[in-house]
């Protein structure tokens, strides 16, 4: 299935991927900048929180670690989490819902580079199983950890491009509010 023309500064072209592959794309692409937005800071940048409460730029990284490898465990039945044993490492719980804002921020941040590490994995693993969706699985229903119930894979694919979208911009807000170049799009 071909895309719709797109109309873009230069006049109308015809997209050359499917609407899943442009999906998938951006769902890699936001990792990517995840991971290029952080390259730069130290373990006292990433645990930097503008209030008390608030998320610092490491713990919102390590959600959306979370996030993505809840996604994948639902595709692959493997999960990164539970395999490193990285709650018990890292003095976290094992299994967490909705958190309030003050237990997270009490949460302890491992250092960057065990950070890193799990996030790299994570992300590696969710590139994985991204790439096995076709358009058959888009329409497959499975039960979700990442969305809670059950769910088209399609669905749950979409959710978690919103899910990592909304974070990335509060980890580049945060990068700006330390008085770093807060973008990576740019």
């Amino acid at each position: 299935m071909r895309g719709a023309p797109h109309r873009g500064r230069r006049g109308a072209r015809e997209l050359t991927t499917t609407p899943l592959a442009e999906i998938a794309k951006r769902s890699r692409v936001q990792r990517e900048w995840a991971l290029k937005l952080v390259a730069d800071l130290n373990d006292e940048q990433l645990a930097w929180r503008p209030t008390p409460t608030a998320h610092s730029i490491g713990w919102t990284l390590w959600h959306v670690a979370r996030g993505d490898d809840n996604f994948q465990r639902d595709l692959t039945g493997r999960s990164i989490w539970k395999d490193g044993g990285y709650g018990a490492r890292w003095g976290h719980p094992d299994r967490m819902n909705k958190m309030e804002d003050s237990a997270a921020a009490a949460m302890p941040l491992p250092a960057k580079d065990d950070l890193l590490g799990y996030v790299r994995a994570v992300f590696a693993a969710t590139d994985a199983a991204v790439a096995t969706i076709d358009e058959a699985r888009f329409g497959e229903e499975i039960e979700s950890g990442f969305m809670s119930g059950r769910v088209a894979v399609g669905a749950s694919l979409i959710a978690q491009v919103g899910h990592d979208a909304r974070h990335l911009g509060e980890m580049e807000y945060i990068k700006g509010l330390i008085g770093l170049p807060g973008t990576v799009t740019a």
